[in-house]
C-alpha cells in the first residue's frame, strides 16, 4: 500500500543508478547535518497516553506536589566558615529565595526550611539552627554534607520536558 505511489518512479531511478545514488547520499548528509541543530527534549509522559492511570498520577503530583521532576542547586562555601553560621545560612536563604520567585520552581527545600520547621519561629536563623543538635546526622545529608562543605537546595519541577526546563536554569544561573 505504501510503494504503490513509488511504483511510477521505479523505471526512472533504474535507469540513472549513480544519479540515485548522489540524491540520496545529499539527502543523508543534508539529514545528518541538521541533527547538530536538534534540542532532545526528554519527558516522561510523551509515549504515555492521556487515558492511562499513569499519565494522570504524574498530573496529580504535578498539580498536588509541586512537580514530579526535581532539580537541586549547590551552595559551596569556604574551609572556616561552618554549615549552621550565619553567612552559609543567609547564602542558602538567597538560594532559595531566588528559587522561590521563579515562576518555574515549586516547594524549594533546604537546610533553612528544616530550620524554619524547629521550634523558635522568634528567633534569628543562626540561633534557631542550635535546635539541629536534637536531630540525626541522617536527616541533615539530605540537605547538607558539612565535611564537603555542600548544602543543595532542593527544588520540584512540573513534568513539561528538558528542553522548557533549560531556560530556567539559565535564568536561575543568571541571578545567582
Amino acid at each position: 500500500r505504501f510503494a504503490k505511489p513509488l511504483t511510477p518512479m521505479t523505471p526512472a531511478i533504474s535507469r540513472r543508478p549513480w544519479f540515485t545514488t548522489i540524491a540520496g547520499t545529499l539527502v543523508t548528509l543534508l539529514m545528518c547535518g541538521s541533527m547538530f541543530y536538534l534540542t532532545p527534549s526528554n519527558q516522561a509522559t510523551e509515549a504515555l497516553p492521556t487515558s492511562r492511570p499513569s499519565f494522570q498520577a504524574v498530573v496529580e503530583l504535578d498539580k498536588h506536589f509541586g512537580g514530579s521532576t526535581s532539580a537541586m542547586i549547590l551552595v559551596e562555601w569556604d574551609a572556616p566558615l561552618a554549615f549552621d553560621s550565619a553567612e552559609v545560612l543567609h547564602a542558602v536563604d538567597a538560594v532559595q529565595r531566588l528559587a522561590v520567585a521563579h515562576p518555574d520552581v515549586r516547594n524549594p527545600s533546604s537546610i533553612v526550611s528544616l530550620i524554619r520547621s524547629l521550634p523558635g519561629a522568634d528567633l534569628p536563623l543562626e540561633r534557631q539552627a542550635e535546635n539541629l543538635r536534637w536531630g540525626s546526622d541522617e536527616q541533615l545529608k539530605n540537605y547538607v554534607r558539612p565535611e564537603l562543605r555542600r548544602a543543595l537546595v532542593h527544588l520540584r519541577l512540573q513534568e513539561v520536558g528538558s528542553t522548557a526546563h533549560l531556560a530556567t536554569f539559565e535564568d536561575l544561573r543568571r541571578e545567582f
